[in-house]
């Protein structure tokens, strides 16, 4: 299961106004390099109102504030915050 947003989900959200997330450090040798980071599971849930996680037989899905109408579901449970996220965003009106 992946943990983390894609390059390109990442710069998406971005673009879309969400913040930056957290930079990643990775070690190389003894020395520990920090680079750009892309969200994880924890940070998509955050910028959700109320969001319910259900696993399904072989997908998530995520529902939030209650409503049958914004729900997303994906293989992976980060590409349905994801999308559930970027819903959110283009469609302030239904946050």
């Amino acid at each position: 299961m992946k943990q983390y947003t894609s390059k390109d989900q990442t710069a998406k959200l971005i673009e879309l106004g969400f913040p930056k997330p957290n930079p990643s450090f990775y070690q190389n040798g003894a020395t520990w390099i920090q680079c750009d980071g892309n969200y994880s599971i924890g940070e998509l849930i955050g910028f959700l109102c109320n969001p319910i996680i259900e696993c399904l037989v072989e997908v998530w899905r995520i529902e939030y504030d209650g409503s049958k109408d914004k729900q997303f579901i994906e293989e992976d449970l980060i590409d349905a915050l994801y999308k559930a996220c970027i819903y959110s965003k283009e469609n302030p009106q239904y946050d």
